[in-house]
């Protein structure tokens, strides 16, 4: 699955999204087949990003959906938070500012959330990164706020 997943993210950054796509469904089939729960996400994740590079919002979007399901089940708040930047980053892409925003205030969300000492700079890293993305957009109000 590992191969699998590097080859779909390698052809992925070369623009080759419908190899990649087809490639990256493989993993995700070979993750569920072998129940590789901690991959899965990460798999779907590039699975959405190379399906929206092909058009195929809905695709993408639920691929992203599995994604952030698996990182909000294992507990793993940087992983959904990172799902929820990505996911934004599309809306983006496709003009749906409104979407973005509030998708990636969500995320901000998610980082406040993160308390764990040890991964304090992963969640001032990710809130810096979503801000600045925000103040992109010219909403850059700064928000700490409640997951929703």
């Amino acid at each position: 699955v590992i191969e699998q997943y590097n080859l779909g993210r390698t052809l992925l950054e070369a623009g080759q999204a419908q190899q990649a796509a087809s490639v990256l469904a493989g993993a995700c089939d070979m993750a569920c087949t072998h129940g590789l729960n901690e991959i899965m996400p990460t798999v779907y994740m590039n699975l959405g990003m190379a399906l929206h590079r092909l058009s195929d919002f809905d695709q993408a979007f639920k691929a992203m959906q599995v994604a952030n399901r698996f990182f909000r089940t294992q507990g793993n708040l940087p992983g959904e938070a990172f799902s929820y930047d990505a996911l934004a980053g599309i809306y983006d892409e496709l003009g749906r500012h409104e979407e973005a925003e509030r998708i990636w205030r969500y995320a901000l969300a998610v980082y406040d959330s993160i308390t764990n000492p040890d991964l304090a700079d992963v969640r001032e890293a990710g809130r810096a990164d979503i801000q600045a993305k925000l103040d992109r957009l010219g909403k850059g109000r700064t928000f700490r706020g409640d997951r929703m």
